[in-house]
């Protein structure tokens, strides 16, 4: 399948070209329209996630799912004798795990699963190893049918680039023809990155042969870096889970591989001092932990649920405030109309408001007494007699 549908934007402008499976996706969900048979244009709707967009392209696939019980490691062939393929289900030369006379660097193990149970994994490959490959037993799939191989791998990838990582499908009606799968490097897009395991829905389709059934098997291929391989469900199950790629993906030359402890060499080993988690830390100024940054994000979130409960507790009150002078208002104004109403029926005239009397009111002066023809006073000569309790007197003494 090829790249043969162009893509423009809502402004017709060419951004790029896509499956005609993912152009009928887009177009289904709304998210752009046909302009031709071989053109169409994206709208403006929210961008799907990755595996929204997957679950809703393919929602009819038939899902063919990892299970390590059905994986063993591919030994060297000592036999050309058939068609390759032998009766327990496996490709000729196949033993059980640590058979075959040689030093296995690949190994079935129970792990810790993403809910706490136990998921059984296929860890292969080792970093001075140039290549090891576990091959699936051999499944009859219907001749022309699309299947999607659905798993999640962790490591593949080493800090000098030079490793191999891939998942390789063969069919017994064309042994020399195998699609191969590039799972390192962002060749292929996970749907999810989860705790350092990426989610991968690989889709193939059976060539359409004589035979109704098409006998299949698989493998996994490591070269340079450890990988590991455990069982994914339906990418159904993992629509609403959230996307943790590493925040230091641009700055590390390899992604998270089990056999380190946080996935990455630790400060003190070798590389460590340039792409640890802890040395990138301290170059980005980042000194907290995942717990720690959980912690600052409830705290903020706490912070604000607070000053939301504050905000509405506030205008509630000045709410309730306001009401409450108001009603002191009425209830002041209802005294003093009803001792107003009071004083006019017993004839009381309210003083005047509004005009303030002086404290000490300065008092117009007394005229002066004119003078009498004699020269005399007789204003004093009134307050002199006053004064002595009679008449004004002739001068003769008593």
């Amino acid at each position: 399948m090829t790249k043969n549908i162009s893509v423009t934007d809502q402004d017709g402008r060419m951004i790029g070209t896509t499956y005609p499976k993912r152009a009928a996706g887009l177009v289904k969900n709304g998210r752009a329209i046909y302009l031709d048979d071989c053109t169409i244009r994206l709208s403006g709707k929210r961008e799907l996630s990755d595996i929204e967009l997957f679950i809703t392209e393919g929602k009819h696939m038939n899902y063919l799912y990892f299970n390590a019980r059905d994986w063993a490691e591919k030994q060297p062939e000592t036999s050309n004798q058939g068609n390759g393929w032998s009766q327990n289900g496996f490709f000729q030369g196949m033993q059980g795990m640590f058979q075959g006379g040689h030093q296995s660097t690949v190994e079935k193990s129970y792990i810790n699963d993403f809910d706490g149970n136990l998921v059984e994994t296929i860890m292969l490959g080792d970093w001075d190893e140039p290549c090891v490959e576990v091959v699936s037993k051999v499944m009859g799939l219907n001749a022309g049918e699309q299947y999607t191989f659905v798993f999640w791998l962790n490591g593949g990838e080493n800090d000098r680039r030079d490793e191999t990582c891939k998942l390789q499908i063969s069919f017994d009606t064309n042994p020399a023809i195998d699609n191969n799968y590039k799972l390192n490097r962002g060749y292929i897009k996970p749907l999810l990155h989860k705790e350092g395991w990426e989610l991968y829905a690989i889709p193939f389709q059976v060539p359409a042969e004589m035979q109704t059934i098409v006998n299949t098997r698989m493998s996994f291929i490591a070269g340079n870096a450890p990988m590991a391989v455990k069982a994914a469900g339906n990418p159904e199950l993992y629509q609403d889970w959230k996307d943790e790629p590493d925040q230091f993906a641009a700055l590390r030359p390899q992604r998270h591989n089990l056999v380190f402890e946080d996935g990455w060499p630790s400060i003190h080993m070798y590389g460590g001092d340039k792409y640890s988690t802890e040395a990138l830390r301290k170059k980005k100024g980042i000194e907290l932990t995942p717990s720690q940054r959980q912690a600052l994000q409830d705290v903020a979130g706490n912070v604000q649920q607070m000053a939301q409960e504050f905000a509405a507790k506030s205008k509630q009150v000045a709410k309730e405030l306001a009401q409450s002078t108001r009603q002191m208002a009425e209830h002041y104004k209802e005294k003093f109309d009803n001792r107003e109403s009071a004083n006019a029926q017993d004839g009381i005239t309210p003083e005047p408001t509004g005009t303030v009397e002086p404290e000490d009111p300065i008092q117009p002066e007394q005229p002066i007494t004119p003078m009498n023809e004699e020269g005399g006073n007789e204003g004093a000569q009134a307050s002199e007699t006053a004064w002595n309790g009679g008449e004004a007197g002739t001068g003769d003494s008593q």
